[in-house]
């Protein structure tokens, strides 16, 4: 019986004095490896979240595809005239474009923008042509130029507005600013000169209602779509819209990165009134820029 008992109390006093510093050891390797993984990860650069920087910007070329129709009426109903295919115009070249936001919450952004499109022609004409209160001949030589900028804001409200995925919707509106003109210069009567020209400009407000997608597979990349359009008659002026559009951007930096993406939009405006122009305009292309997010967290 003692033996027993001095054998129990023996095997207690071993599991006292051994087994407490074996586990004490065991939480300070535990304690030790987790600290130094909180230390790796103190001094990694944190990657931001770029989904949602208070601040973005992007400046760039849009290679732009165009499709244009255009009727200025004088006293009768003028010709509708093909731009590219009348006129000679460009299908396609290059202009600037830029857009961004200012975010106001997380799920609060107010939008901007600012989009020109500029081009001229030369071509002799092989048919009558009526702009305004001008009639131009067949086989005359014509100059005409085409101009159009667009100033936009805009604001959206992101319903989800999660980590990696952010889904708004979006009201935008923009200011439309026209000008176009055809003129031809000839030699008549041993050098009498005949000089026609024909101009017209205007301004068109322009709404859109959409939503817009983005989405952060990885924190430097970023996927963007969008899509909207609206019919709206403002006094003597009746608009339509559709526009869509998918863009990536890749960040270098923090703040600085890259971007590509396809645009496609069509606007049909009428203004009425003492002369009525009657405007069909399509374009769409290729974006390339450069962009910036700063406040992202």
């Amino acid at each position: 019986m003692r033996d027993r008992t001095f054998k129990t109390l023996l095997a207690g006093a071993l599991l006292v004095g051994v087994v407490p510093p074996a586990m004490a050891q065991d939480e300070g390797a535990e304690e030790a490896q987790e600290e130094a993984e909180e230390a790796r990860e103190e001094a990694a650069p944190e990657e931001p979240n770029r989904l949602y920087p208070r601040f973005r910007l992007s400046a760039g070329a849009f290679a732009t595809f165009f499709g244009t129709t255009l009727r200025l009426d004088g006293e009768n109903i003028g010709t509708e005239i093909d731009l590219e295919d009348d006129l000679g115009f460009d299908t396609k070249r290059f202009d600037f474009r830029t857009d961004g936001f200012l975010r106001l919450g997380r799920r609060h952004r107010i939008k901007f923008g600012y989009f020109l499109l500029s081009r001229k022609s030369l071509k002799v004409i092989d048919e009558p042509i009526k702009f305004g209160g001008e009639v131009f001949d067949i086989n005359t030589e014509i100059t005409a130029d085409f101009r159009t900028e667009f100033v936009t804001a805009g604001y959206s409200f992101s319903f989800l507005a999660r980590r990696k995925i952010q889904v708004a919707a979006a009201l935008g509106l923009a200011a439309m600013f026209t000008s176009t003109g055809i003129e031809a210069v000839g030699s008549i009567n041993e050098g009498d000169i005949d000089e026609q020209r024909e101009s017209k400009s205007a301004t068109f407000p322009v709404a859109t209602l959409g939503f817009d997608v983005s989405w952060a597979p990885i924190s430097r990349l970023i996927v963007r779509g969008k899509a909207g359009g609206l019919k709206v008659n403002i006094s003597d002026i009746e608009a339509s819209v559709g526009d869509w559009g998918l863009a990536v951007d890749y960040f270098f930096t923090r703040a600085f990165g890259a971007g590509a993406g396809f645009n496609w939009s069509k606007l049909g405006v009428e203004k009425t009134g003492d002369r009525t122009l009657d405007l069909t305009y399509r374009y769409s292309g290729l974006l390339l820029y450069g962009v910036v997010a700063l406040g992202a967290r």
